[in-house]
């Protein structure tokens, strides 16, 4: 009886000192168990069958042709260009075109020299030259038609057409005088004009078709509801006050449009004149920013035809920037917007993203009405001046305003020089390259407003491979160069 009594004590203390071990171990087991189950992961980078002869024509068209153009001077500093591009470069970095003298061109987006600025949160304005439409949804078709809506937009510069005029009348007049003559004579009493003041802008909407497609497509449920709600309280079609909602934009300080209306047809047209130049003026200056001397042109330059691509390899360019490339034209596909020496197709797509905040962005849709209801575009009585070259006008006037496919598009962003920005998309989301990869590895976002354009399918790349592409990416940043002769 003591005997067995004994042994069932120690089978007790045994089974004691083995269950805590037994417990710690589960977790172990039941983890060998997963992986033994769980289907391969197979490699963290995929095996890229793209042969250099594939390749190298890519390379060759993402380097040329647009690399060959500003490799030349467009201008010197004595030729008609070359002044105007001066005295842009002056008034871009320039606080005295905004009432309150605490901001210029050059806050908000960086300088060529140096890179570093107040406000980094825009992109650099470089190889504009080679763009069509500018904005993200494309409201401008020239530089300068681009700058002079910038200057009087609430959102950037918020200043106003008579106050720009009214300092070229002033402190500018020999500057402004010694690239375009003679100051109209309808201005030459400056103290007879208002010192503030800028046209109403125009009345704009969506046509009915275009109105009704965005509202069947809004993402964003609560949104909805309130463009329903304020529609039914004000007895409006829910289509017209989404319509409503995409162009609407803050109104100018009280008074300014007043002051504008006031001024007789002549002082107005004095006053379009003289503003117009100053878009001359800044829209050179930056037509001759360039920025092609990446570690990725370099490598371009470096590979000839007969030799391999890793023989070319080095100097900012090695083979895991190599391995991004090849994801970036094999298996990503981004080729189908990311085009070109500049990488962008120059034309509007839906990325797909959720709704940001209570402002109802339209992209193209709302982009192509502004633009072609522009004072300033190609067709308009400037356009020519303002876009420093002959043209056709064909962008502007074969524009589809209903074009329900426009709804939530937006620019393809130019891949140049991503290594500064600090902000990406259209409104600026993502702080940082990788989140904004990430979201292109699954888009899982329903779009705010239209569809998201079917050529855009997850990505499904592993982490290894993201940082490969992000490598490649911002291999194609460079220092920016000035081709207008312009000192700095």
């Amino acid at each position: 009886m003591l005997q067995r009594t004994v042994r069932r004590q120690n089978v007790q203390i045994g089974k004691r000192r083995w269950r805590p071990i037994a417990i710690a171990l589960l977790p172990v087991l039941g983890i060998a168990l997963l992986y033994l189950l769980l289907p391969d992961p197979g490699p963290r980078i995929r095996d890229l069958p793209i042969l250099d002869t594939e390749l190298y024509p890519i390379v060759g068209s993402l380097r040329a042709p647009g690399f060959s153009i500003p490799l030349v001077p467009g201008a010197s500093s004595s030729s008609s260009d070359g002044r105007a591009a001066q005295l842009g470069r002056k008034l871009f970095h320039s606080s005295d075109l905004t009432p309150n003298g605490d901001m210029s061109c050059a806050s908000c987006h960086a300088s060529p020299t140096p890179l570093t600025v107040a406000r980094p949160t825009l992109p650099q304005l470089v190889n504009l030259r080679f763009a069509h439409w500018f904005g993200s949804s494309g409201d401008t078709d020239s530089v300068g038609a681009a700058t002079l809506a910038a200057l009087e937009d609430p959102t950037h510069m918020a200043s106003s057409r008579l106050f720009i005029v009214k300092q070229m009348l002033g402190p500018w007049r020999r500057d402004y005088e010694a690239v375009f003559g003679n100051l109209p004579g309808e201005l030459l009493d400056p103290d007879a004009l208002p010192s503030a003041g800028l046209p109403a802008p125009p009345p704009l909407q969506w046509e009915v078709n275009v109105a009704a497609a965005g509202l069947a497509s809004m993402g964003d449920s609560h949104l909805l509801d309130s463009i329903i709600s304020k529609a039914i309280g004000e007895h409006l079609a829910p289509a017209l006050e989404l319509s409503r909602r995409a162009f609407d934009r803050a109104p100018p300080p009280p008074g300014w449009v007043a002051a504008y209306e006031k001024m007789s047809p002549a002082h107005i047209a004095a006053v379009n004149q003289v503003y117009a130049n100053v878009g001359v003026a800044i829209g050179s200056y930056l037509r001759g920013l360039v920025a092609f001397d990446s570690a990725f042109d370099r490598f371009a330059d470096r590979w000839r035809e007969n030799i391999p691509a890793a023989a070319a390899l080095g100097d900012g360019f090695t083979d895991h920037e190599l391995i991004g490339l090849k994801l970036f034209v094999g298996p990503g596909k981004c080729l189908s917007c990311h085009s070109g020496a500049t990488l962008t197709d120059q034309k509007f797509h839906n990325s797909g993203l959720s709704q940001l905040g209570e402002t109802i962005m339209g992209g193209r849709a709302v982009g192509s009405v502004r633009a072609l209801t522009n004072p300033f575009n190609c067709i308009g009585p400037f356009g020519q001046k303002l876009r420093r070259e002959a043209s056709d006008c064909a962008d502007i006037t074969t524009l589809n305003t209903e074009d329900i496919r426009n709804l939530g598009a937006f620019k393809t962003p130019s891949l140049r020089n991503l290594a500064h920005r600090q902000r990406f998309m259209h409104d600026q989301r993502f702080t940082t390259l990788e989140t904004t990869l990430a979201y292109y590895n699954e888009l899982t976002d329903r779009a705010a407003i239209g569809q998201r354009d079917p050529a855009l399918h997850p990505l499904g790349f592993t982490g290894e491979e993201l940082e490969a592409l992000a490598a490649f990416l911002n291999s194609l940043s460079s220092s920016v160069r000035d081709l207008n002769g312009v000192r700095h």
